[in-house]
């Protein structure tokens, strides 16, 4: 039997978007939540005393827990709050020029994505309609490693197993 292949970004982009379209928005929320906390400790390893990712990852789990208008409504003023508060960290040069594909190659790289997961997964709680986008996007700016990508796609298969 043949060894799998390192996972590269479009047949990760690939199964993340598949997965996103088909699952439901608690398994879409689970997914962002999951996402965002595997790049959760780079972040806080940075910037301990900033609380953002977390309060956003939070708000995302409350509404795992209990969907209500006011629960998405507190999802939505974090993922808010958090944009805000980036604006002033300078991103790495490497997000400046719009690559978003090189989180293996560069460190700052990595604290960009715990940013954009942390408050794509607040914005996948906070909306009711685009769920599965944020939920994509936190997956995407989380997977910036290899062994991070297998996680991600083992928790998204592991979720689908209860699938009809």
């Amino acid at each position: 039997m043949r060894k799998p292949d390192k996972m590269n970004r479009e047949r990760f982009i690939n199964a993340i978007e598949s997965f996103t379209q088909v699952a439901t928005r608690d398994d879409n929320l689970k997914l962002a939540v999951y996402s965002a906390e595997l790049v959760l400790p780079d972040f806080e390893l940075k910037y301990p005393k900033n609380n953002h990712s977390k309060k956003a990852i939070d708000a995302a789990k409350k509404c795992i827990q209990n969907d209500t208008q006011e629960n998405r409504d507190i999802a939505c003023v974090e993922a808010g709050a958090y944009s805000g508060w980036a604006r002033e960290v300078p991103l790495s040069p490497y997000h400046i020029e719009g690559d978003h594909n090189i989180g293996s190659y560069h460190p700052d790289y990595t604290i960009d994505s715990s940013y954009y997961a942390a408050v794509s997964c607040a914005a996948a709680a906070a909306s009711k309609n685009a769920c599965a986008s944020h939920t994509y996007n936190a997956a995407n700016y989380a997977s910036t490693d290899n062994k991070t990508k297998q996680k991600i796609i083992k928790y998204a298969l592991n979720l689908s197993e209860d699938w009809p």
